[in-house]
């Protein structure tokens, strides 16, 4: 698949504002193949080193080849080779991937994570990248329980996930025992019932 680049000119004159809460943005195109929603990471860049690592980050893009799934997990790496070798090792094990992309672990990747239909699906595998500041800060506020695995050797993030699987089954199995209602059962003594005592009162 071909990355195709593209110019976007502002023609209508606007007061630069600075935000520093979290918003949303709405972007126009003339190109239909662009308004399908997070099929496409747009950067922005402020000089010509910045636009180049951006071309090169859409190129791989475009040329990754990992298979997704409506449900499960999140995972980064450096580069393209990266990725899908983290892929293909989490599809021997049978581990369904929803997102994947390669770069830093961004605030991104941590809500994509969060909004996972399965407890156990709310995990980051990272494979030689890093997490941004404010990814981490994210994942610390989630409430959700968003959980975030890095490391260079593919066969650690593997073994770490498996013991965050069992560790999360049984805490979420503790939360549901819990919350259930279990019967009871009574049983009555002979010669252990005793009639309420009543008292009486006189007055003079």
């Amino acid at each position: 698949m071909e990355c195709q680049k593209c110019e976007t000119r502002v023609i209508v004159g606007t007061i630069p504002k600075q935000h520093t809460q979290r918003l949303g943005l709405k972007i126009f195109g003339s190109r239909s193949r662009w308004r399908s929603c997070g099929n496409y990471t747009l950067w922005v860049v402020s000089n010509d080193a910045e636009r180049q690592e951006a071309i090169s980050l859409a190129d791989a893009e475009a040329n990754l080849s990992v298979e997704l799934d409506e449900e499960g997990v999140t995972i980064k790496a450096d580069t393209v080779g990266g990725l899908e070798a983290l892929a293909k090792e989490l599809r021997a094990v049978e581990v369904p991937i929803r997102h994947a992309s390669i770069g830093k672990v961004n605030r991104r990747d941590v809500r994509t994570a969060e909004n996972s239909n399965d407890p156990l699906h709310r995990i980051i595998l990272a494979f030689a990248t890093e997490i941004l500041p404010d990814a981490e800060e994210e994942i610390e506020n989630s409430e959700n329980g968003v959980k975030y695995l890095g490391s260079d050797i593919i066969y650690h993030i593997l073994e770490e996930r498996e013991e965050w699987v069992e560790q999360r089954t049984r805490e979420l199995e503790e939360a549901s025992r819990e919350k259930v209602v279990y019967p009871g059962r009574i049983l009555l003594l002979p010669d252990h019932t005793f009639p309420r005592l009543k008292t009486c009162s006189s007055r003079s």
